[in-house]
């Protein structure tokens, strides 16, 4: 047995072998019925055909012309291609195999041949032989992997971007070239003994631990990549993945590696790394939440898994677009341990807020496939109510201080849209909570008039419209019938008044002369079921009233006054000391009350009842008689 043998490895690059097969497919000079002259001699790369093994003796007649077309006998598996200068491999085969080709399924290398009874050293040596295959396989498959690194990375320097890569054309040719490799070095079982491509194979995989493959990277060791994730595609950009043309192309040699424990799936301490290793985008966080949410439940891995998930994440807001293009105005960064609460779509709040930044951004609980009742489970983090939105909105100092637009106090359009946006779930909100909504909004000049905005306690019900300079609750849109109630319940708790002081309408009646007696009778007859006892009692002994017909004083008397506005004064009474104005109590002589005749009285109208009940005048009686 000769001490030494050289053993010669053939491989076909991808450029050549998509040439040789296109050769064979349109055959020579264009025949696709004659094929390549070297038809078969090339293994198809899918396994649909089977190699061949051609081994040449010295003493062969056509040694010569074999060995000036390939250097030295070959022994051929699955694109492998093996050269030994004699024909001493299987010395107990003799002269039946010295001849020129032998195809694989015939081909005797069985048990008693390889691993050789009759001479233990021929099994050894023929074991060894293949072995040494393999790692040769091995050199051949990492010299290749190391000239792709070597192109990839001199494009990655002239790349804008690490996250991108180089050109995708250029991409997708390195790629295709490791899958080509991958491809071209899988062992499939040999017939009719599997012992040939098992023991190289072993050796392949054996040769280092550092087995290398491209991914979303570049080439790296298969330890350092991962194996691709449809739903993790979105967010996983800096870990190195296995792209998906080698994964679908190269299904053998991947699930070998798995088995292997030198490739893996993606770990929940990548998917930390991954976070901890840049900012997300908007659109990344919300595709990571979604993947957090739809993992199984266990309940100790939650609690553990949560605190790593909260601070490693970070994502960017973008910035405000002008003309299509994005601006650093409103870019905001966002740690996730920043987060506390969320919006709910369905809830009071008003989805265009504003929101403080411990809110996670509407995106979020509006995305497809993301639950927003996921997040109290999964984060920690608790809806958003409209309690909460008024606090925001009234904190002092504010922490995060709104526009002008969004302040409650300086715009009266965003006041309506929180106060109704309060009312629609005022019947809703627990007592606490609404004696908490209206401390807060007590104080404020939030209340909407036609004046301004004015503090609950200064603004008026439209009943109170005697006075049209005072302050009445005016919304510049007609409000929804369902909310008038609840609208009306909000502002009595806030305090807004349901009719004027007493002591106002008197100073305006008896001070100013601007009103009427119909004006203050009309508006004390629409308040009527809102003032109180002693008010009742107030008004009935304060002399406010008029009478019909009285002179006023002479101007440049000594007792001569007239109002701020050059109205003389009139002497006022009481009103239980006049009359209704009506004919019959004219004719009577009696002091009637200075009614006017803008509109003329009608004893039988509202208003004359409703006089009556408040006891406003007298009517006729005996004793005047």
């Amino acid at each position: 047995m000769a001490q030494s043998k050289e053993l010669n490895l053939g491989q076909t690059g991808k450029d050549e072998y998509d040439a040789s097969e296109k050769e064979d497919l349109e055959g020579v000079e264009g025949s696709k019925d004659v094929g390549s002259v070297f038809l078969g001699l090339r293994a198809d790369l899918e396994g649909n055909n089977s190699s061949r093994v051609y081994i040449v003796s010295d003493m062969n007649p056509i040694s010569s012309f074999l060995r000036s077309q390939f250097p030295g006998p070959c022994h051929r598996s699955n694109y492998w291609h093996f050269w030994a200068h004699e024909c001493k491999i299987y010395p107990n085969c003799g002269t039946r195999i010295n001849r020129l080709s032998v195809r694989v399924d015939s081909f005797d290398i069985s048990p008693v041949c390889l691993f050789c009874k009759s001479d233990r050293n021929v099994s050894i040596w023929n074991t060894e032989l293949l072995h040494i295959g393999g790692y040769l396989s091995r050199v051949a498959y990492e010299t290749e992997l190391a000239n792709i690194s070597r192109l990839y990375s001199a494009a990655m320097q002239t790349s804008s971007s690490a996250l991108s890569g180089p050109d995708a054309n250029l991409t997708t040719w390195l790629q295709s070239r490791c899958l080509h490799a991958l491809k071209f070095f899988t062992f499939r079982p040999s017939t009719p003994s599997p012992e040939v491509s098992r023991i190289m194979q072993s050796a392949f995989f054996s040769a280092s631990d550092l087995f290398s493959i491209f991914s979303s990277a570049g080439v790296k060791s298969a330890s350092e990549v991962r194996i691709r994730s449809p739903e993790m595609d979105k967010f996983v950009k800096a870990l190195a993945t296995l792209p998906k043309e080698i994964q679908d192309g190269a299904p053998d040699v991947i699930t070998l590696l798995q088995g292997r424990n030198m490739i893996r799936q993606i770990t929940f301490e990548d998917i930390i790394a991954e976070m901890r290793g840049r900012c997300f985008e908007e659109e990344e966080m919300i595709e990571c939440l979604k993947w957090r949410a739809n993992l199984p439940r266990q309940a100790a891995f939650d609690a553990h898994f949560k605190d790593q998930f909260l601070g490693a994440g970070v994502f960017r807001i973008a910035g405000k677009k002008v003309d299509g293009k994005e601006t650093a105005e409103e870019e905001s960064i966002v740690p996730l341990a920043r987060i506390t609460t969320y919006v709910n779509p369905a809830g009071l709040v008003p989805l265009d807020g504003p929101f403080p930044s411990t809110t996670l951004p509407l995106q979020f609980s509006t995305s497809k496939g993301l639950a927003p009742t996921v997040f109290p489970e999964l984060f920690g983090w608790f809806q958003f109510s409209i309690n909460d939105w008024v606090a925001y909105l009234t904190s002092k100092p504010p922490a995060e201080s709104p526009s002008d637009a969004c302040s409650i106090t300086n715009s009266p359009m965003f006041a309506e849209k929180v106060l109704l946006a309060i009312a629609k779930g005022w019947n809703n909100i627990s007592k606490q909570n609404q004696e908490d909504i209206v401390q807060r909004l007590s104080p404020l000049t939030c209340i909407p008039t036609q004046l301004g905005l004015k503090t609950a306690g200064d603004a008026y019900f439209s009943a109170a419209h005697v006075f049209s300079d005072l302050p009445m609750v005016t919304f510049s849109s007609n409000i929804p019938g369902r909310l008038k109630g609840p609208i009306d319940n909000l502002f009595a708790m806030l305090g807004v008044r349901k009719h004027v002081d007493l002591q106002v309408v008197f100073n305006r009646m008896i001070k100013t002369g601007d009103w009427t007696i119909h004006q203050l009778v009309k508006y004390l007859a629409g308040v009527r079921d809102t003032l109180t006892t002693e008010e009742f009692e107030r008004l009935k002994q304060t002399a406010a009233f008029s009478k019909e017909e009285e002179t006023p004083p002479q101007s440049g008397t000594d007792t001569a006054s007239t109002t701020p506005n050059g109205v003389p004064r009139k002497p006022r009474y009481k009103i239980g000391a006049l009359y209704e104005p009506t004919d019959a109590m004219r004719k009577l002589k009696l002091p009637i009350l200075d009614w006017g005749d803008n509109p003329k009285w009608r004893q039988n109208s509202d208003e004359g009842t409703r006089h009556r009940i408040l006891c406003l005048t007298k009517c006729w009686h005996f004793d005047v008689f």
